[in-house]
């Protein structure tokens, strides 16, 4: 946490995050919103990278989340991330631990070297049914009381109901 002045003389403690499949920044951007600095970003696509370094310049952009080296950042309040849902989507093959793409296992390496407070991950509604229970069982492993929630899109007011699972972890 570090501490930071505000104008009228009071101050405020602003915590690190580390952003993990980035997309362009929306969780990012809510994070902001509670009062974190993103301290580095890890995204893989090419358009999103451009749409981050647009909106955060000087933020570092870690290309692989497998080969980020946590020696290297400060310390980390929040480590958050939509980790690929293609493996437990009901609009793919739905092949768990065993798709290519299971990156799960990536964050909590990342987890594991920072120990940060707190931990949000975001996935698709299917990963209830696949996936979920080891995320969870994972996160409390390393200390973490853990809470799942299901937020449909239609619950902020979007016109649709596209159900998204967030862990929190403290």
């Amino acid at each position: 946490m570090r501490k930071v002045a505000c104008t009228d003389g009071l101050y405020v403690f602003a915590m690190n995050a580390l952003s993990l499949f980035s997309g362009i920044g929306g969780l990012d951007i809510a994070a902001e919103w509670a009062g974190f600095k993103t301290v580095a970003f890890c995204e893989r696509d090419k358009f999103c990278k451009s749409v981050l370094a647009a909106r955060w310049p000087n933020v570092r952009i870690y290309d692989d989340v497998r080969t980020i080296d946590t020696s290297e950042l400060p310390a980390i309040e929040l480590v958050h991330g939509g980790y690929p849902c293609q493996p437990f989507s009901t609009a793919g093959e739905q092949r768990g631990t065993e798709d290519p793409r299971h990156l799960w296992p990536a964050m909590l390496r990342v987890v594991q070297g920072l120990r940060p407070a707190w931990v949000v991950g975001e996935n698709v509604v299917g990963h209830i049914a696949l996936g979920l229970d080891a995320v969870i069982r994972d996160l409390e492993a390393e200390g973490y009381a853990t809470r799942a929630f299901c937020i449909p899109a239609c619950s902020v007011g979007a016109r649709h109901k596209r159900e998204r699972v967030f862990v929190v972890a403290n």
